[in-house]
C-alpha cells in the first residue's frame, strides 16, 4: 500500500502509513 492510498483508504487509522 503506498502512502497516498493509506491516506485515502479507510485502513489509515489501522494501517497509519503517512509517509
Amino acid at each position: 500500500m503506498s502512502c497516498r492510498e493509506g491516506l485515502m483508504s479507510p485502513k489509515t487509522e489501522t494501517k497509519p502509513s503517512v509517509g
